[in-house]
């Protein structure tokens, strides 16, 4: 069943990025694009045979699995933007794409990075299922590498600006900000 919506994945990610192509070659939605681009190149590292032959290309040390990190930040970065922008939040936009947003970026990548050179990730194992089973240091190192690819949202995101803000109780969306409806 997992194996049917993997491979279902990459076939609809594909399909709606070829259906894509005139539109970008035409110089419209780009940003669109490279997410489906993104997606459909996370899409194939998701499939086993394909993540396979990748990663021995690649030396069989799972860096398929670290690029496949790289490019799922890369895709929420350019999603972040893109609704940023289609929402009409300048300061959300700035907080993404400032200063604030590009050190977030660099700290989740440098923390998955350094987690994933200190785990022995030897062989090739799609979602590093095998390499937290080998115990000792992977045992303490996976979820640490897990958590660290999670963190480009939380320095940008508490939790309370996740609830969208209202100009009054009843009136028209205004964006996300803040502890709730103000």
């Amino acid at each position: 069943m997992i194996a049917i919506l993997q491979w279902g994945t990459l076939v609809i990610c594909s399909v709606v990025l070829l259906l894509r192509v005139p539109d970008a070659v035409r110089g419209r939605n780009r940003t669109v694009f490279g997410i489906l681009v993104l997606a459909t190149l996370c899409s194939l590292l998701s499939v086993p045979g394909p993540y396979e032959a990748i990663d021995e290309a690649l030396g069989g040390w799972n860096l398929a699995h670290l690029l496949l990190r790289f490019l799922v930040f890369a895709a929420v970065l350019l999603v972040g933007l893109r609704v940023a922008r289609g929402l009409g939040d300048p300061r959300g936009y700035r907080l993404i794409a400032g200063p604030a947003g590009r050190w977030a970026l660099a700290v989740s990548s440098v923390a998955v990075a350094a987690t994933f050179a200190l785990m022995d990730t030897r062989g090739s194992s799609v979602g590093l299922l095998d390499i937290a089973d080998n115990g000792g240091q992977n045992a303490v190192l996976a979820p640490f590498y897990a958590a660290a690819g999670r963190t480009p949202i939380r320095p940008l995101c508490p939790w309370p600006c996740f609830r969208p803000c209202w100009s009054r109780p009843g009136a028209s969306y205004r964006g996300w900000c803040g502890p709730g409806p103000t």
